[in-house]
């Protein structure tokens, strides 16, 4: 696949701002990919030395486009500090979070034009979240305790049209769009869907509220400064975020010395579930950002579909087109095309069987069972594999026909003649390459 590339230098030209509707709270629609963010996005951690050599103020709003960049907000001295920032996808307006007081922790959600000029603000709201028709504006509020820990309010539901605002008991720890009238509740122990039109919330059947187009997986992310993300597959609740930093041949840092990666689904048309991965090596970056990349993969069978160099900052308006960070510099890099790999039209069920055994027979544990079905190119979850962990572990190399399939081993933790076993209708057992304990894995084919 090829790409579009776009350098723009920070000192480039005012970026045109197209005229405004006669409602200054609905803007006209843009007619080329826009970007909001705000500084501490291009890279979070180092102090701001990144930031610095970018030649960007330090709490800033900026907006994006193929003619240039601009700051459209910028706080003075002593704050308030700017946390992040998104433009509408469809009316050029841009929400942005702000802290002020005691250590910036008294949160609002300030609305503006592409301009800059405020629309309306939001005392206490400290997530925000556009409707893909840009009808709506989510917001999340919130408040600190006295330990620092954040605690949800409500939430609220913004109409842009005559600039309602309604709020609902609802307290959620993450908020996203699935549809223009769909946004998934994201809470610890479940998911919900809220219809703003009506203010009610169903149970979802997913694990987070960053759900894929095609509704096969979600994302969740953990709150502010607890962690990184969590990628599960729906129908399965099988666990894949590992597997993003061991397949999509990205350095995405640690938990423990990176903040969070950067990623979000590819939301373009023919994109079920094809998934934007970029993160920091580490909390400071050495000049010119060596390391950094950004990459899309197909989750279900974990192919890299592009790859280029640059750490992702924000999404446009343009579902295929991303702001990077390299060389120092800002970029929007477009992809000139997506395609996603269709999947396998010959499937076949396998029953994936584990069993535990320690040193002494009576630490042999009942055997659980799971059967998935799975095409070419797919994967089998690794049900041995501890929360977290990639478990995206037997990859289907080949169906034979319907009473055998060719099954690769990810790596050589179980015992096998070579890389690859045949999995046929009798069971195949593969054992843990350890004395002391470990697991017995059988592969079947079942009807």
């Amino acid at each position: 696949m090829t790409r579009s590339v776009r350098m723009l230098a920070l000192a480039a030209a005012a970026l045109v701002v197209s005229p405004r509707a006669a409602d200054p709270g609905f803007p006209s629609a843009p007619t080329e990919p826009l970007a909001a963010f705000a500084s501490r996005q291009v890279w979070d951690g180092d102090g701001g030395e990144t930031i610095t050599r970018a030649g960007l103020p330090m709490h800033a709003v900026h907006v994006m486009s193929p003619r240039g960049r601009r700051v459209v907000f910028a706080a003075k001295v002593p704050g308030p500090c700017v946390w992040d920032a998104e433009i509408s996808p469809a009316t050029s307006s841009i929400a942005y979070r702000t802290g002020s007081g005691d250590n910036c922790l008294t949160p609002e959600v300030v609305v503006a034009d592409i301009a800059g000029r405020p629309i309306e603000r939001f005392p206490g709201a400290m997530s925000h979240a556009w409707s893909p028709d840009g009808r709506w504006l989510a917001l999340l509020y919130a408040h600190y305790d006295a330990n620092w820990n954040r605690v949800i309010d409500r939430l609220g539901i913004w109409r842009v049209a005559g600039r309602r605002l309604r709020h609902y008991p609802q307290r959620p720890e993450e908020i996203c769009w699935g549809g223009a009238d769909s946004l998934f509740l994201g809470y610890a122990d479940r998911v919900e869907l809220f219809d703003p039109v009506w203010g009610l919330a169903t149970r979802a059947a997913h694990r987070g509220a960053d759900v894929s187009p095609d509704g096969r997986y979600a994302i969740r992310r953990d709150p502010p400064g607890r962690g990184w993300f969590s990628l599960t597959e729906s129908a399965t609740g099988d666990e894949l975020c590992g597997c993003v930093a061991r397949n999509a041949g990205v350095d995405l840092g640690t938990r423990s010395e990176s903040p969070a990666p950067f990623v979000a689904w590819v939301r373009a048309p023919g994109a079920g579930h094809l998934l934007w991965v970029s993160g920091m090596p580490g909390y400071t970056s050495p000049p010119g950002q060596p390391r950094a990349r950004t990459v899309v993969v197909e989750v279900r069978t974990w192919e890299v579909v592009q790859s280029f160099p640059g750490k992702a900052v924000a999404t446009t308006t343009d579902p295929r087109t991303v702001v990077v960070l390299r060389g120092d510099s800002l970029a929007l890099v477009t992809l000139d095309a997506v395609r996603e790999p269709v999947a396998s039209a010959q499937r076949v069920r396998i029953r994936v069987g584990v069993q535990q055994w320690g040193s002494l027979p009576e630490y042999r544990s009942p055997e659980a069972v799971w059967t998935h079905d799975v095409g070419e190119g797919e994967w089998l979850p690794d049900h041995t594999a501890f929360a977290g962990a990639c478990t995206a572990f037997f990859r289907v190399e080949r169906i034979l026909d319907a009473s055998r399939a060719v099954v690769r081993l990810a790596d050589r933790r179980l015992s096998a003649p070579g890389d690859t076993v045949v999995v046929t209708r009798e069971p195949t057992t593969l054992h843990t390459n350890s004395v002391d304990g470990g697991y017995d894995v059988s592969l079947t084919l079942v009807r």
